[in-house]
Parts: C-alpha cells; sequence; structure tokens
C-alpha cells in the first residue's frame, strides 16, 4: 500500500467518526459491551488489496463494503469477524481499520439471513447518495441488528 492510500484509507477512518457522531454503548445479551454497527458502500472503494474493510472506532463499527462485491456473503463475512473480535478498550480518537482480503464461508447462507441481508443491501442502495467524510460519496446506515 502506498503513502498516499495509506493516508486517503487513515483519513476517510476519521472522517467517518466525524460523519456518524457519537453514540452510546449498549450491552449485548452476553452482558459484554457492544456497539452500534454501520454498513457503507461507497461509490469507489480505497485502493486497498481488500474486499471489505471494518472500521473499529470509539463508540461504534462500521462495515465498509466495496461496491463490486456488495452481496450477502461480503456483508455477513464482514458482521461475523465483528462478533468475532475482541472490542478494544476505548482509546480517545483512536480506531482501527481492518482491511479484509478474503472470506471462506463453510456453506451456504441461511435462506433466512440471506433474505435479511438482501433486505439490508436493497435499503443501503436507496439511500441518498452523501458524502462520506473525505472517501467521497456513498451511502450508508446504521444496521439494524436482528
Amino acid at each position: 500500500m502506498n503513502t498516499s492510500t495509506r493516508a486517503a484509507a487513515v483519513t476517510f477512518a476519521a472522517a467517518l467518526t466525524l460523519v456518524v457522531g457519537l453514540l452510546p454503548t449498549t450491552v449485548s445479551a452476553q452482558g459484554r459491551p457492544s456497539v452500534p454497527i454501520f454498513v457503507a458502500i461507497p461509490q469507489i472503494f480505497p485502493e486497498i488489496d481488500a474486499r471489505l474493510i471494518l472500521l473499529r472506532e470509539p463508540g461504534r463499527d462500521i462495515v465498509v463494503l466495496d461496491p463490486r462485491d456488495a452481496s450477502p456473503e461480503a456483508l455477513s463475512a464482514g458482521l461475523d469477524l465483528l462478533s468475532r473480535l475482541e472490542r478494544p478498550r476505548p482509546r480517545p480518537g483512536r480506531g482501527q481499520m481492518i482491511p479484509v482480503t478474503g472470506f471462506v464461508r463453510a456453506g451456504e447462507l441461511p435462506p433466512d439471513r440471506r433474505a435479511d441481508l438482501n433486505a439490508t443491501l436493497r435499503e443501503l442502495r436507496e439511500k441518498p447518495i452523501a458524502q462520506i467524510g473525505t472517501l467521497g460519496a456513498g451511502r450508508w446506515m446504521p444496521f439494524a441488528r436482528p
């Protein structure tokens, strides 16, 4: 990854922090802190070797899908990875950008899960195009957990 691409990705992560705003932390059914999840599809995906990007910002997680591969499988992989990653201790103003270069599904998505993810992607694609920080134009929205 060249310096300008890395700088653009870091700037994008910082800008999303400003765009989304601070949201409260909630507690999941397991009693562990959880944070709101957002889904984004930029019109132009950053020039990095990734199929999707996980942004772990203070107070929120964001699954950034490549518009060329914004599928139920990609969204499911991003959400599944978020659920398996331990949430880092909060550090003011700091987050993590995790490029996901590939994934393999153990089997087909269950029909009800596929339908839910397709509905989420349809809703996301119907959102108006808005500025997503310095990444440029794209669509984003909160993800409603089933």
